[in-house]
């Protein structure tokens, strides 16, 4: 960064704008994040580990439905049950081909 003087006046610096190679729009940025990927993929089967506690996962398998600020919804079609989850707490998510739900009860 370089300073420049500013309207001829002594003491006074404005720091000129660094070259930006390219702006990352908050569209884009949403688009490559977490939250991103998977509101992309609503409709399909999904299997997610959660990480409960410091050691201990649970998995949750069914249709991702919605995903929100900070969680996301699953349909469990062997219980015809929603399912709420903490999206903090994922670790893994699986997408089977063919959207084939393998029915953990």
């Amino acid at each position: 960064m370089s300073l420049v003087l500013q309207g001829g006046a002594s003491g006074q610096f404005q720091p000129t704008p660094d070259k930006i190679e390219e702006s990352q729009t908050v569209d884009k940025m949403a688009y490559n994040s977490w939250k991103g990927m998977l509101a992309r993929n609503i409709g399909r089967a999904v299997i997610v580990s959660f990480l409960v506690g410091s050691q201990n996962t649970v998995v949750a398998v069914g249709t991702l439905q919605e995903v929100g600020n900070d969680y996301i919804t699953l349909f469990h079609p062997g219980r015809s049950a929603y399912i709420t989850a903490d999206i903090y707490s994922i670790r893994f998510v699986e997408f089977p081909q063919g959207n084939n739900v393998i029915t953990l009860n």
